[in-house]
């Protein structure tokens, strides 16, 4: 069941647009977040406007905060984290 659903739903053009209106919820900024995304450390995560975040889709705030700009659009299977090396300042 899982290997038909998945091959279908990355076959998929579009994003957001194929899902139904379940699927996703949009935040105060109009930013598009699919239910079966993984949101880790939600108060270091800051996403600025009307982006879009995918099915399967990994944000790692609880390592470190994680930023991205407005119209952003982050498909299947995308892990974002934040950068492992320590910057001096």
């Amino acid at each position: 069941m899982s290997s038909t659903s998945s091959s279908s739903s990355s076959a998929r053009a579009g994003g957001a647009s194929s899902g139904g209106p379940s699927e996703y919820f949009e935040t105060a900024t109009g930013n598009r977040i699919c239910r079966k995304a993984s949101l880790y450390g939600t108060q270091n995560i800051r996403i600025h406007g009307k982006s879009l975040v995918a099915e399967n889709v990994t944000i790692r705030g609880d390592l470190a905060n994680v930023k991205m700009g407005k119209h952003c659009c982050i498909r299947d299977s995308v892990v974002l984290r934040p950068s492992m090396k320590v910057v001096k300042e």
